[in-house]
């Protein structure tokens, strides 16, 4: 075995796979057309994301968030906001709300328009309406 540059060298491997030298070019020459045409793109969104927290002086992280939701299914979504809220509890977050804070009325609200929209709520939802009620209290 001989060393070179300080490793091992290795016995050339039989090149594997075949596309005629055109086909292959024409490939390379597609990925790196698909990868520019990726990076405007990116940067398109970059700087409409950009306007839009400006221009409706959105908080850029909350609308981040939301972005990150919005790409995923019903499921995951749903999830991602439940947990969201229970870990915002969970440390402390809403515990650190003054007096003045519009959170609890927005959080109410939120929940108000939710109750509406359920047709023919379950008898058991008192006992998930007091919970949320006596959370919202807190």
């Amino acid at each position: 075995m001989t060393v070179v540059g300080g490793t091992a060298a290795q016995p050339e491997a039989p090149a594997v796979g075949g596309a005629d030298p055109a086909e292959f070019q024409r490939l390379i020459a597609e990925i790196n057309r698909q990868k520019k045409n990726s990076s405007e793109y990116q940067g398109m969104a970059g700087k409409l994301t950009r306007d839009a927290i400006d221009q409706h002086s959105l908080d850029r992280v909350a609308f981040g968030f939301v972005m990150r939701l919005s790409r995923m299914d019903e499921a995951q979504k749903q999830a991602a906001i439940r947990s969201f809220i229970d870990y915002a509890e969970r440390a402390g977050f809403l515990d650190q709300m003054d007096t003045f804070s519009d959170l609890t009325d927005l959080m109410a609200g939120v929940v108000d328009r939710l109750k509406a929209r359920i047709p023919n709520r379950p008898r058991d939802a008192s006992a998930v309406d007091q919970a949320v009620d006596e959370a919202i209290s807190r």
